[in-house]
């Protein structure tokens, strides 16, 4: 895995966040009362955004996958759309569980509610485009 793909997942992840969660946009993060850049949800799904690439990246250097590209794949696939409904669950809880009574089975059970349309919807096109680069060449 090259870094080759870090940019169409940087993109689809902020596409992603954004459409799953734009409605929490208007309130407040939980830990920022004050009116920073730091604070501003945009910011926020952008940061996301990197920690997500880096961290689908970081499959590439499992020394066990490397001769293994196709269960090296599956492995990623599975990994990036777990970071995604994490990624989601963790803004959820920022702007709106956070300032609510939400157990653990609420909290997944709301954000999949919430997340479930733009969730697949970018999923399937985002694997099969690094589908496509990986596995273009063979």
């Amino acid at each position: 895995m090259s870094l080759r793909p870090v940019l169409p997942i940087a993109t689809a992840t902020f596409i992603q966040l954004y459409w799953a969660t734009n409605q929490l946009s208007e309130n407040t993060d939980n830990s920022c009362l004050s009116d920073s850049w730091f604070c501003n949800y945009y910011t926020h799904i952008a940061l996301d955004a990197l920690v997500v690439s880096l961290l689908y990246v970081s499959v590439s250097v499992v020394p066990l996958l490397k001769h293994h590209p196709h269960v090296r794949f599956a492995i990623g696939g599975w990994w990036l759309v777990g970071l995604w409904f994490f990624a989601d669950m963790e803004i959820w809880n920022a702007y709106e569980g956070s300032w609510s009574t939400y157990d653990f089975v609420e909290t997944i059970h709301t954000v999949w509610q919430l997340v479930a349309i733009p969730f697949w919807a970018t999923a399937v096109p985002t694997l099969l485009l690094l589908y496509r680069l990986r596995f273009r060449a063979i």
